[in-house]
């Protein structure tokens, strides 16, 4: 079983989807743990290519006796520029959305925080009053893979305390080597996006309210997401994995879906007979920018033969419901595509099996 993302290639070898793709050493991810966050974020202090860095303003508001609720770690004395160790939950910080654990701070309402030690930045943030204006440098996104299938998916979403509840990173730059997509880098646990649940980290912001913001900068976007209205029209796109050729062949296929706490699949089913009175259990509706959507695999029109290894072929559509409801957050689906349904494809030793995992973290 070969674990894939939707930032990967695909390429039949004997019957197998195999990852050709490669990652960057020491990326930091919003789904690791606290410990490797800092530990990925400490070993790209001094390896991330001139080419790769990203710079914002981001700029804190807080009440005067408060704090900002992120934690440094670096300075001069400790050989390392100052980079955020941790973003405190509920804190003005993390809710900004505009901050990552890993990101830079190169100044502090203009005063630079190159030649200071650890305890003067530690300071200086601590008495900041109540507006900190941080000068952040970051890691670029990656360039889109081109071996993925594009889509496009529009959510509306209504702000909490001025934010939609993602942080993006990229936009446009002067210097081309620089320009990027602006990509969902993270979604805040309990926040707008992650409440409606159809937003995904790799995701790309292309429109807001109807107004294309492909050529913007990281700032200009920032500032217009800002000032729109409570509830907006978000346009993104995403990627699906290529399926290739796999669909094509006459044998039922075993997709294996991982899906985040508390979101759906994303599958509508129903059922159909057959001439011999046989009833099969259907896939109605693949819902856009779902686990189902986004694996490649699935279609409406396809035959669902088992679930987690219990076959259908003597159940009804209330048992497939049932055991996909209590699957939890990794499903392992029998499918028969589209085109290719027979009462005899329920016996589920024939042919080779196609196995692909799709995981929803990038």
């Amino acid at each position: 079983m070969i674990t894939v993302s939707f930032k990967c290639r695909f390429r039949m070898l004997k019957g197998v989807i195999k990852d050709d793709s490669s990652c960057m050493r020491g990326s930091v991810s919003a789904q690791d743990s606290p410990s490797a966050q800092v530990q990925a974020a400490s070993s790209l202090r001094h390896s991330i290519p001139e080419e790769c860095k990203g710079r914002v303003t981001v700029e804190l508001v807080k009440k005067e006796a408060s704090s900002l609720g992120l934690s440094i770690s670096g300075g001069a004395d400790k050989e390392s520029l100052a980079w955020v160790s941790n973003l405190r939950p509920g804190g003005v910080a993390s809710r900004s959305d505009e901050l990552c654990i890993g990101d830079l701070l190169r100044a502090v309402n203009g005063i630079r925080l190159s030649r200071l030690q650890h305890d003067e930045i530690v300071s200086l943030l601590g008495n900041v009053g109540k507006r900190a204006v941080l000068d952040v440098e970051y890691l670029l996104p990656s360039l889109p893979d081109g071996n993925t299938i594009t889509k496009t998916l529009e959510v509306s979403l209504q702000k909490e305390v001025n934010s939609f509840g993602f942080i993006l990173r990229g936009g446009f730059h002067p210097d081309s080597c620089k320009s990027r997509p602006l990509v969902i880098v993270l979604i805040r646990p309990g926040g707008p996006a992650d409440r409606e649940g159809s937003l995904r980290i790799g995701d790309r912001l292309v429109g807001v309210d109807g107004a294309c913001v492909q050529a913007f900068s990281l700032e200009d976007v920032l500032a217009l997401l800002k000032c729109c209205g409570h509830e907006s029209q978000l346009l993104v796109e995403y990627d699906c994995c290529n399926p290739g050729t796999l669909r094509s062949e006459s044998v039922p296929m075993t997709v294996e879906l991982v899906e985040t706490a508390g979101a759906s699949l994303g599958i509508a089913l129903s059922t159909t007979t057959f001439e011999m009175g046989q009833q099969a259990v259907i896939i109605e509706n693949v819902r856009a920018g779902s686990a189902a959507d986004r694996c490649g695999m699935l279609r409406a029109g396809d035959q669902l033969l088992a679930v987690d290894g219990v076959g259908l072929e003597h159940q009804g559509l209330e048992e497939a419901v049932r055991l996909l409801a209590g699957a939890g957050d990794k499903v392992r689906l029998l499918v028969m595509p589209n085109g290719e349904m027979t009462p005899e494809s329920y016996e589920l030793g024939i042919g080779k099996f196609f196995f692909i995992t799709f995981t929803q973290t990038l």
